[in-house]
């Protein structure tokens, strides 16, 4: 992977206050960027980078708790 950025992700999940569950994950990546078509719509593109970060976000959050809730039980 050339270049990228890293980016440090923490969760912790309490109840009532007392920790449960605490994920940290260091996750390195980079984006290509597209040159927009002349017809296509500039906001349907930038939304779609979003889109992606927070999907990626989402799947590393759920992969470390299921692997830390499977090692507790």
């Amino acid at each position: 992977m050339a270049g990228g950025n890293s980016y440090q992700v923490d969760l912790t999940v309490t109840d009532n206050g007392n920790p449960r569950l605490s994920v940290s994950n260091t996750i390195k990546f980079s984006v290509n960027n597209m040159p927009l078509d002349a017809g296509d719509n500039e906001r349907e593109k930038s939304s779609g980078g979003l889109f992606s970060y927070s999907l990626l976000l989402m799947l590393i959050v759920f992969r470390q708790k299921y692997l830390k809730q499977n090692r507790f039980n």
